[in-house]
């Protein structure tokens, strides 16, 4: 079965009132289960923007170790007692579920066992057996099949490789990197974004650029964790998506995603460029 059959399975057995109350969505793309869970909470909200819907809410890793604490999991919990403000069923979502620390998975175990009817809670990883067992148990897997119809188009997936070509050469040898290497990678960036734009009216899903943002965003921390993690001290890699976070917020005040993306490659340079003065 495809990606699409798969998402329209799912939205089969939401009309027919059999979608599961908890629901595990294992997928090695990142920007896979969120175009899953778009999809899926467009149904059950009834919208095209289910992201900035009032019954949908969601939480992710954060802080210094790119975790999931217990206060993320407790404001869920109060957001899963509270009754739907418009649509028959609250949506939330928890992305990279793995990254419950252990508070906070023992937290979520009693919503679990006890969940509200009006309530659908989606969990994404790269792979279930990252999670508690408990958690495994109380929840129906979906295992998500490749999607070669990702939200991100194949520009912006050549972007995100020659990204990751750029940090492994930041990883090993950031001196040697020419500072014009990185507005190469903004210039082609910034022409993709423009090329979208012009576009967008023509997306069937009603995709803004403002998520596809953030879905960068949620795979070029994923892509600095996997690059950094083995080879750098672990308060470097912080640093980084420490760096990423706080650029982010400008986008929040409509701002320029290459200037987001400039912000961020340059102060990775400096990052790696003093630690490797430094070493």
């Amino acid at each position: 079965m495809d990606f699409t059959s798969y998402v329209q399975q799912t939205i089969t057995m939401i009309s027919e009132n059999r979608l599961p109350h908890a629901i595990i969505v294992e997928t090695e793309n990142s920007s896979d289960g969120q175009r899953y869970i778009f999809d899926c909470a467009s149904y059950i909200l009834k919208t095209t923007k289910p992201l900035v819907h009032p019954d949908f809410f969601s939480i992710e890793p954060g802080g210094k170790i790119n975790v999931i604490k217990i206060e993320s999991v407790r404001e869920l919990i109060e957001y899963a007692q509270k009754t739907p403000h418009t649509a028959a069923k609250k949506v939330m979502t928890i992305f990279d579920a793995h990254r419950l620390n252990r508070n906070a998975a023992n937290a979520l175990l009693k919503t679990l066992e006890e969940p509200p009817i009006d309530t659908v809670l989606f969990l994404t990883t790269p792979l279930k057996n990252l999670l508690l067992p408990t958690i495994m148990s109380r929840c129906t897997l979906h295992h998500l099949p490749e999607n070669p119809a990702t939200i991100l188009s194949p520009e912006f997936i050549t972007w995100l490789k020659n990204l990751k070509l750029f940090l492994q050469k930041l990883s090993t040898n950031a001196q040697g990197i020419n500072i014009l290497e990185i507005f190469t990678l903004l210039g082609s960036l910034s022409k993709i974004i423009e090329d979208f734009d012009k576009n967008e009216h023509e997306n069937e899903k009603n995709i803004s650029i403002k998520e596809v943002q953030q879905w960068l965003l949620k795979d070029i921390i994923a892509m600095v964790w996997d690059i950094f993690h083995s080879i750098s001290p672990a308060y470097f890699v912080h640093q980084l998506i420490k760096i990423i976070s706080k650029s982010s917020l400008i986008l929040v005040f409509n701002g320029s995603f290459t200037h987001v993306m400039e912000s961020i490659l340059l102060q990775f340079h400096q990052k790696a460029c003093g630690l490797a003065y430094v070493s």
